[in-house]
């Protein structure tokens, strides 16, 4: 992409996060849930009693709430032109509803305003423009200049009053004049919300779209010098920061693939050239030699292979995407990722002569907060370049990660004991929560691999590995006096969990040193060399094998498929050759002796060619066995590996399992991982001063006020490999971190964000690998349609749609970002990512919906093929539910039909001795079909009269359930085994349906949350005949045929 049209994209993106809105609604939830005093001041009450009796408390001041509504009505009376009918349907369910403000003061306990503290909305100054005809002018220059202005007046205005304090009538003023500044006057007679708070505290709140981000609770504005507080966008300090850096000659970042116009050449990996591709990217030279310590005899899939070897190869400034569709190994390929990328800096630890070689005669001066600037090592250029953040829209996603890749779950058992990197550090780290350690710990974890950071509570409780806690001062001096009654410290040292203080002063010495962890790494990196080398030289011999094989298997009778197994082959190899030889011993019966045999050329030719006939296919099948042989020979050294098959690569077969892979290689590299991270640790032991450990303490909980912070997340990361955050945090936790300055940038459910959300942790990675499926949910825009658009017509004019938020996400512009890829499963014109095809979530009949609706069958099913039935609610079906809408889309038939299945699942749980609820989802298109299933399924009543004639309580775990009912967009990255689908509408709610049949996704996500069962309520009359719905209803349909052919069959 040129600079100029790169420039056009960013100012397009930014000009939309200008009308996203601050979620007031949910920091009003948020203090009522805390019991905070709240309360609104109207221009008709400025004589609030309340006001009053607050006046010496702190408090936050939100400055004339509105109904969000407002926006979008506007955007219907000032952009010209009709939105489609879908269009209008996908507007109506993600609108954004609720309360929004134009600014946020706090007061001192003094009741004096804190004017430094002052956060504004862009969204009513945006609304202005937008009534003026001034879209073009949408721009962080213009808007922080008319702040600027604004500040003035305020402090003007501050300086005139009457009253000592702030008062209601001075916050009157102040609404006046925001109106002024904005030039948009809202509905409704408040001028403010107030949140009272006995100590200044962070408010936190969504910024719109919600749904992307999945605990809701992301940081507020920080204050920092020399820029402006938005309260309604996370992405518009990064997306002014991209754009000033893009005329600048930095360090390359991925940020610049990303911004591509989509020129790159394509390779489709399902062509004869990509599958040559796939075949030379498997080399075992190419492979990874780190691998995550899983069972050995699990083996990547071949394109999880393909894939990872890459992402091995990326250039500095490179992208590539992988499309994962559900269940198809997202993770265990981001694991191999990590395993071998602590294996690469392993290998420069190793090349060390001790552990202080690996920090830099120079220095840097940070201070932090207000305490003076102090020096800092840093470490040599070479252990740089390696830091991993996972990132995502859906903070649910990249924190299950963090907290996954610690555990010994999953671990093989070879390595659970062996596998080390401040293990105790790491169980104090997983059982901390608010600040606090939990009674009782978790079960050990293995090691300091992961942290979740990002927003800043996840901050403050990674810094409690560096804090001091003890059950009293005389126990363990230094550290934290805390009580005994809140936690079990016997339980804890039994456990082995320690800070990181404590953990280098009773460790240091009883752990392995660093020449120690070194020869270890070097032995383990030996052995994998060796292996290595006759694994190379087994693949070349085999692929001459299955050549020469292949050309002469029909003129030699072969019958044997060529596999894993090769002893099949040299049996028939064997067999042959004996049958050759007799055939050969007959023809020579009738021929001359051997000394007057040549004179048969003419004598008797026909007998002649049959004994030379004879005499080449033994000869061929002997070479044949000479080479088989050599392969097997050395099969003794690797043990038995994945060999191709000499068929297309598209074979089930062949996706289930990488090639030229097997269980001792397996072994020889986890191996390796688990030395490379004893290695890590011996260093960060040995060359680590106190001051690192002080430095990344202060990092956590402090802003640095001088200095440059990349030294300190280098450490950070060289203590922790991999830390993951949201899109929303990368702002605020990596601000002063340079463009091109951090090693890895790895993007989960990549396909659920919108695109400029990714543009701040693109623009500070080196390389960037993207993860996710753009046929799974898309980004949930709150923002009208036909706004949209009009934005990109301002922008970028005719490519706007190249860009557009409302049609792209950061896994779709990344897939046209690299070269790899396959056809688009809807559109032959567009390319994905890397596909990942072996699915190991789903049982069918959701499998197969899933695999035919979106994705072109490209899926291979590693689970069996068989349905299996529920005890209670019985194999996955469509269950045919009709009736009216009597509020949204929420048709009370349907609502009844489920709480029958509900109940009966319980009464079978108590009857069983459990009452509780089991797990299950109950998951809709639709948000009024939501809240009337929620209104219904959370009705103690209702629950009450049903369960009278079983004598049962109400279900201990009911309000549980609240967080399992949702629409379909909160529930991707989640599996249960249950699921419930329930579709809602009636005849005249065609305009919802087609919205929600009008692409594969919502179904898709849907179906495969489900791991064993899936049960469809709806109308089949109405849902049947829609596009993806109806290869739902004929799946399910084969089902019941089935069932109803074998009782057909039993009644024989």
């Amino acid at each position: 992409m040129t600079a100029p049209l790169a420039q056009k994209v960013l100012d397009y993106w930014h000009s939309v996060e200008f009308f996203n809105h601050y979620d007031l609604d949910d920091v009003i939830k948020n203090a009522r849930a805390n019991e905070r005093r709240e309360f609104f001041i109207s221009a008709d009450k400025l004589a609030e009693p309340e006001w009053l009796r607050h006046e010496e408390t702190a408090r936050t001041v939100y400055l004339l709430p509105f109904d969000v509504s407002q926006i979008t009505e506007l955007a219907r009376s000032h952009v010209a032109g009709k939105a489609s009918a879908t269009d209008e349907q996908r507007d109506q369910e993600f609108a954004p509803e609720g309360l929004t403000c134009f600014a946020q003061l706090r007061l001192t306990t003094t009741g004096i305003p804190d004017f430094n503290s002052l956060s504004f909305s862009t969204l009513p100054w945006a609304a202005g423009m937008l009534q003026q005809g001034k879209l073009s002018q949408l721009c962080a220059s213009s808007f922080e200049e008319s702040v600027a202005n604004l500040r003035e007046k305020f402090e003007s205005a501050w300086s005139c009053r009457t009253d000592e304090k702030c008062s209601p009538v001075f916050l009157q003023v102040l609404a006046g004049l925001l109106v002024d500044w904005a030039d948009f006057q809202p509905r409704g007679r408040d001028i403010a919300w107030v949140d009272v708070q006995k100590e200044p505290a962070k408010v936190s709140a969504k910024t719109s779209p919600s749904p992307n981000d999945s605990d809701g609770q992301e940081d507020p504005p920080t204050l920092v010098a020399d820029e402006l507080p938005i309260l309604n966008s996370f992405y518009y300090h990064d997306l002014k920061l991209a754009a000033e850096s893009l005329q600048q000659h930095h360090r390359p970042h991925a940020l610049h693939a990303y911004l591509s116009d989509g020129g790159i050449p394509k390779l489709d990996l399902e062509t004869a050239a990509g599958e040559q591709a796939i075949h030379d990217a498997l080399s075992p030279s190419l492979t990874n030699a780190g691998r995550w310590p899983t069972e050995p005899e699990l083996l990547q899939s071949l394109m999880q292979q393909f894939a990872l070897n890459k992402m091995r190869a990326l250039p500095e400034g490179g992208l590539l995407s992988v499309n994962g569709p559900p269940g198809t190994g997202k993770t265990t390929l981001v694991k191999d990722l990590v395993a071998d990328l602590i294996v690469k800096r392993a290998d420069v630890l190793a090349g060390l002569p001790m552990a202080k070689a690996g920090i830099s005669r120079e220095s840097v001066k940070l201070g932090f907060g207000t305490d003076a600037p102090t020096p800092l090592p840093v470490l040599v250029s070479e252990l740089t370049g390696f830091e991993m953040v996972v990132a995502s829209s859906n903070n649910g996603a990249v924190e299950n990660l963090s907290l996954e890749l610690p555990q010994l779950e999953g671990i093989a058992k070879d390595h659970a004991d062996t596998l080390r990197h401040f293990g105790e550090v790491a169980t104090k780290y997983a059982g901390t929560r608010n600040g606090r350690p939990w009674k009782q710990p978790q079960a050990p974890v293995w090691g300091l691999i992961s942290a979740a950071l990002g927003k800043s509570k996840n901050r403050q409780r990674f810094q409690q590995i560096f804090g001091y806690n003890a059950e009293s001062p005389s126990k363990r001096p230094g550290e934290r006096f805390l009580r005994k009654d809140l936690v079990d410290f016997d339980a804890w040292d039994a456990e082995g969990a320690m800070n990181y203080w404590r953990f280098i002063q009773e460790r240091k010495h009883s752990v392995p040193s660093f020449d120690s962890a070194k020869r270890r790494y070097q032995q383990a990196k030996g052995a994998y060399a060796v292996f290595e080398a006759s694994q190379v030289n087994l693949r070349k011999k085999w692929l001459e094998f299955v050549e020469a094989w292949s050309l002469a298997r029909s003129a030699l009778e072969l019958h044997t498929d060529l596999q894993t197994d090769i002893q099949p082959i040299a049996d028939e190899l064997d067999a042959r050759i004996r049958q050759f030889n007799r055939q050969l011993e007959q023809v020579e019966l009738t021929l001359w002796p051997s000394m007057f045999r040549w004179m048969m050329r003419w004598l008797s030719r026909q007998k002649f060619g049959a004994w030379l006939d004879a005499r080449s296919r033994l000869l061929h099948t002997e070479n044949l066995r000479d080479d088989l042989a050599i392969v097997l020979k050395l099969q003794e050294k690797t043990g038995q590996l994945h060999l191709w098959d000499g068929l297309t690569l598209d074979s089930h077969r062949n996706q289930a399992a990488a090639l030229w892979q097997g269980s001792e290689y397996n072994r020889l590299r986890s191996e390796l991982f688990a030395a490379a991270m004893e290695l890590h640790q011996a260093f960060i032991l040995e060359a680590a001063p106190s001051s690192v450990g002080i430095a990344i303490g202060n990092l956590l909980s402090k802003r640095v006020t001088h200095g440059t912070p990349l030294p300190v997340w280098q450490w950070l990361f060289m203590l922790v490999p991999v830390v993951s955050t949201t899109f929303a945090s990368v702002r605020n936790q990596f601000r002063g971190v340079a463009p091109g300055s951090l090693g890895w940038l790895i993007i989960d459910e990549a396909g659920q964000a919108i695109p400029q959300a990714a543009v701040g942790a693109l623009l500070r990675a080196r390389r960037a690998v993207v993860v996710g499926d753009p046929l799974q949910i898309e980004p949930v825009v709150g923002i009208p349609t036909r706004l949209v658009k009009k934005l990109g017509e301002v922008w970028l004019g005719e490519q706007a749609d190249a860009y557009a938020v409302h049609q792209h996400s950061v896994q779709t512009l990344s897939d046209r970002a690299h070269e790899f890829g396959v056809r688009h499963p809807l559109r032959d014109e567009e390319f994905i990512g890397i596909p990942l095809v072996m699915h190991r979530r789903c049982d069918n009949p959701m499998f197969d919906i899933a695999n035919k609706i979106a994705y072109r069958e490209r899926m291979r099913h590693a689970k069996s093929s068989a349905v299996m039935a529920h005890p209670v609610l019985g194999k996955s079906d469509w269950w045919h539910v009709a009736g009216t809408c009597e509020q949204g889309k929420y048709v009370h038939e349907q609502g009844q039909y489920l709480m029958e299945q509900v109940i009966a699942l319980y009464v079978s749980e108590a009857r069983a001795g459990r009452q509780v609820l089991p797990k299950f989802y109950v998951i809709t298109p639709f948000r009024e079909v939501k809240k009337g299933l929620i209104d219904l399924l959370l009705n103690q009543r209702e629950w009450s009269a049903r369960l009278a004639p079983y004598s049962l309580p109400v279900p201990g775990n009911l309000e549980e359930l609240r967080a399992n009912i949702g629409t379909v967009h909160t529930f991707q990255g989640k599996e249960a085994e249950i699921v419930f689908f329930v579709l809602g509408c009636d005849q005249e709610r065609i305009g919802a349906m087609n919205w929600a049949a009008g692409s594969p996704n919502l179904l898709n996500v849907a179906v495969t949350r489900a791991k064993k069962y899936c049960y469809i309520i709806g109308d089949k009359g109405l849902w049947g005949s829609l596009p993806f719905f109806q290869t739902a209803l004929q799946e399910y349909a084969k089902v019941n045929r089935a069932d109803q052919a074998k009782e057909r069959d039993g009644d024989r």
